[in-house]
């Protein structure tokens, strides 16, 4: 990747694109710089995104009107990095049985792992 962030934002937009074959369109897209960052130049991207001062996201959000598809009541892509210069994409699927299987979880507590 790049510090710009051109092929970390362009897969976020190409997986994005693909979900709303399924899905429809996106209840909401953020490109946000937090107020007051320094990562406002062009080449701060990668480094924004890093430090949690900008997102690039795409949510589909049942608050916002998504109707659930299937199993499916809430879903994102959001891009995420691991240093200044290489990204990766994160899907977060929420399904129905979401507060069921936390409870499983919690309950179980470390011998869940």
């Amino acid at each position: 990747n790049d510090k710009h962030g051109l092929t970390t934002k362009g897969r976020v937009d190409a997986i994005a694109k693909q979900l709303k074959q399924k899905y429809g369109v996106e209840t909401q897209k953020y490109d946000r710089l937090l107020p007051g960052s320094m990562g406002d130049a062009p080449g701060d991207w990668m480094m924004g995104i890093r430090r949690k001062e900008r997102s690039y996201l795409y949510r589909w959000d049942p608050d916002e009107g998504f109707k659930p598809v299937g199993e499916v009541v809430q879903l994102a892509v959001a891009a995420q990095a691991v240093s200044d210069y290489t990204g990766y994409v994160k899907v977060d699927f929420h399904f129905k049985s979401n507060p069921q299987c936390d409870a499983i979880i919690e309950k179980a507590g470390q011998d869940a792992f």
